[in-house]
Parts: structure tokens; C-alpha cells; sequence
């Protein structure tokens, strides 16, 4: 009986939705960066935020490899790019400018994680809800996020998203 219930409670633990807090200041790098889920929970943290001024990207990078690769897939029709740390961040900052984030705020919640640990490696699925600030919540859609991680004996890092 005890393992059915634990059978049961671990995945709805996994699922449970993460509310946003733009204004709650992100946790270090260092101290959220000591487990998977901690360093991808503090990422998502670090994108998210109210209106005002963009995210502290001298937060943001430190959460990577210095030769980490980020690549975007915006829609089946539109291209894939990958790019390093620092193009990323160019390419939200457009985004920032575009959508108008400065008045209206923007925050990424996480909707389920599932993390897959072996060795010094780490891999996880998130299904993230993006919602820019006075949009109807009606309307969010779901985006997925493949995240590999490595952990150098100290802390872990994103090696890739």
C-alpha cells in the first residue's frame, strides 16, 4: 500500500504548477545551481518580472557553461537558430523592445518538470507557460524546453536549452 501511494505522489509533485513571482528576487546562481531543478526554477525566475527595466542578465549568465548553445525553434515556420549566451540575450532584448515588455511586464511559469539525473549529467523536459503582463490568461500557450545540464563536481550548469 505504501508504494502505490508513493506512486501516486510523485508525480503529481512533479506536475504541480509554479506560480510566477516577477517582483521575488531570484536565489543565487551558486545556491539554486546545487540541484537540477533548482538551477532550472531559478532560470525561469530570471526571465520573469513586472514592469520596469529587463532581467539582470549578469544574473542569467552565470547559470551557463561558457560554451553553453541555446537554440530557439519559434514554429514550424519560421527557422531555427542557435546561438551562445550572449546572442540569446540580444535576441530577448529585441523581443523586450519589440513586445513593449517594459510597460507590461513578462513571466514564465513553469507548468511541469521532469528531470532525469545519470552521473554528472542531468536532462530535463519543461513545459513553460510564457504571458506577457495584461494578457488573458485564457489565451496562454504551452512551450517546451529540452535543457541538458552538467555538473562539474561543485554545482551544476546548462550546458544547453
Amino acid at each position: 500500500m505504501r508504494r502505490s501511494v508513493l506512486a501516486l505522489v510523485v508525480p503529481v509533485v512533479l506536475l504541480h504548477p509554479v506560480p510566477s513571482r516577477a517582483q521575488d528576487v531570484a536565489p543565487s546562481v551558486q545556491e539554486a545551481a546545487q540541484t537540477p531543478e533548482g538551477l532550472i526554477r531559478a532560470l525561469y525566475g530570471m526571465v520573469s518580472f513586472g514592469p520596469g527595466p529587463e532581467p539582470d542578465w549578469n544574473m542569467f549568465r552565470p547559470a551557463f557553461l561558457p560554451d553553453a548553445l541555446l537554440v530557439t525553434a519559434p514554429g514550424r515556420t519560421q527557422p531555427m537558430r542557435s546561438m551562445d549566451v550572449d546572442g540569446f540575450i540580444e535576441d530577448w532584448k529585441t523581443f523586450f523592445r519589440q513586445a513593449g515588455l517594459e510597460t507590461k511586464g513578462f513571466s514564465e511559469t513553469i507548468a511541469a518538470l521532469d528531470v532525469t539525473e545519470f552521473g554528472g549529467m542531468a536532462h530535463a523536459f519543461v513545459i513553460f507557460e510564457p504571458l506577457v503582463g495584461g494578457t488573458d490568461r485564457s489565451r496562454i500557450v504551452r512551450g517546451l524546453d529540452s535543457i541538458e545540464l552538467a555538473w562539474d563536481g561543485k554545482r551544476w550548469w546548462i550546458a544547453s536549452i
